[in-house]
């Protein structure tokens, strides 16, 4: 009897063996011809049979995320670290999880235990970097795309994270070294080409910003705010019908149609077409919601005023001034109001204004000084 038992038990473990073998075989099938749902199941099976199996947690884990089930990939990596605190694939997977579902905090600290058991690996720190970024927390990120950077300085993505930083911090100069960097390598890369071009404009090269903006031309489709750029550093370089072509494409943006309008006002001035010229300051100051309202105005006023128009100037200039609050503008105003009313003491009135806003051009003021006395006597004489 004992021999009988003895020999049902042994009898039983190989039959175990070879189901869980099976199991494995089948399994590793479906996995390798990514039948990804069939081979989860597979790996579940074996799971429950034998929770110490690491490699079916691990293939597991993939399968679920590869099929898009990141609730049952992340619980199963998370089950992998408590029995294998170390597991890279484990590590990595949670962290990636993590970045994918935004929790930036569970996210930085997979990362930094990932740094901490592989410290050359520079895909890490760039990876640390983006999250950081995310978060706002400009120096951490600076910090680990620098390291990255320092590991492998042919990383695009660490070199596009790394210019981002210094145009954030004006830091120009760092912003053209890494760029010029990776472009030496790859010229025509489309984000390292937009970044550059960005610095240049901030830097008012203009003649560098539509360079580097031309490069990518035709491989890019600009977005509203990139046409605004471009066009308008095609107007500081006096290349006109181009400067118009790309404003003009910005004008049905919200977000940089005032702008848009404005510069496409001055680039027809310069063409001498003054009717489009003022149609755009126009547009400008009916889409004006900046600080620059009264700029816009200022711009109406004063062509308006070539035109001798001086009953649409003289509202303009009011805004002009109600908006801006520049004494220069008053002064304007004074000389408009002093051509177009009868009604002298509205001019006195600006005139005066003026010269207490104690303006710094002598010129000016001695002006309006001796304007309002004139209009004062001829007012006196007339009676």
């Amino acid at each position: 009897m004992r021999c009988m038992l003895l020999f049902l038990f042994i009898l039983l473990g190989y039959s175990s063996i070879a189901q869980m073998d099976n199991l494995y075989t089948e399994a590793s099938k479906a996995y390798d011809s990514q039948e990804y749902e069939q081979a989860l199941r597979f790996y579940s099976t074996i799971l429950a049979q034998d929770s110490s199996q690491l490699k079916a947690y691990e293939r597991a884990g993939l399968s679920a995320f590869r099929t898009g089930d990141l609730p049952t990939s992340r619980n199963l990596f998370l089950e992998l670290e408590k029995r294998d605190s170390t597991s890279k694939l484990a590590l990595t997977q949670l962290a990636n999880l993590y970045e994918q579902e935004q929790n930036t905090p569970k996210a930085i600290k997979y990362y930094h235990r990932l740094i901490k058991l592989f410290p050359d690996n520079a895909t890490l720190y760039r990876k640390l970097a983006k999250q950081y970024q995310g978060a706002g927390l400009k120096r951490d990120a600076k910090a680990h795309y620098s390291s990255a950077y320092k590991l492998n300085p042919k990383d695009q993505f660490t070199i596009k994270g790394l210019a981002e930083l210094y145009l954030m911090e004006r830091a120009y100069a760092s912003v053209d070294s890494i760029l010029w960097a990776g472009l030496d390598r790859d010229s025509s890369n489309i984000h390292f080409n937009l970044l550059i071009a960005n610095s240049k404009y901030r830097q008012k090269a203009y003649d560098s910003t539509v360079y580097y903006m031309e490069v990518i031309r035709g491989k890019y489709d600009f977005r509203p705010h990139q046409n605004k750029m471009l066009g308008y550093a095609y107007l500081q370089v006096d290349s006109l019908d181009k400067s118009i072509r790309y404003l003009t494409k910005a004008i049905n943006d919200a977000g940089t149609k005032e702008y848009a309008h404005y510069n496409l006002g001055i680039a027809y001035e310069k063409k001498n077409d003054m009717e489009f010229a003022l149609h755009h300051f126009n547009e400008a100051v009916k889409a004006g919601i900046s600080e620059d309202i009264d700029l816009y105005h200022r711009n109406v006023a004063r062509l308006y005023s070539k035109e001798e128009n001086l009953k649409k100037a003289i509202p303009h200039y009011k805004d002009a001034y109600k908006y801006g609050q520049d004494p220069l503008v008053l002064f304007y105003l004074a000389r408009a109001a002093d051509a177009y009313y009868k009604d002298k003491n509205i001019a006195i009135r600006y005139y005066d204004n003026f010269v207490k806003s104690e303006y710094d051009h002598e010129e000016y003021i001695q002006y309006s000084k001796d304007r309002k006395r004139y209009l004062k006597e001829h007012m006196h004489q007339s009676k």
